[in-house]
């Protein structure tokens, strides 16, 4: 299981004139559950935030974000594979 981040935003408060910019595709994770809209839990202990509505991940925003499963990642999807680090959310 994949998360696609798009829709990206340089900080929590930028207003958009189109959709934003395409993030990582960060994973694989076991499992991804979102409770509240308060982090985004994927699994081992693990969580992505929540700010200002929008998932925060390698120092940028985004407010829309899809669950991929491995088979259906295109060639152009797997370039922006990512393995998730937990760096990226400081």
């Amino acid at each position: 299981m994949y998360l696609d981040l798009r829709c990206g935003h340089d900080h929590s408060g930028q207003l958009l004139k189109d959709w934003g910019f395409k993030g990582p595709i960060i994973g694989p994770f076991p499992y991804v559950t979102a409770t509240f809209a308060e982090d985004i839990d994927i699994g081992e202990n693990r969580f992505l935030p929540i700010v200002s509505d929008l998932l925060f991940y390698g120092g940028k925003y985004y407010g829309d974000w899809k669950l991929i499963s491995a088979e259906f990642l295109s060639a152009t999807d797997r370039a922006r594979v990512q393995p998730y680090s937990v760096n990226a959310l400081s």
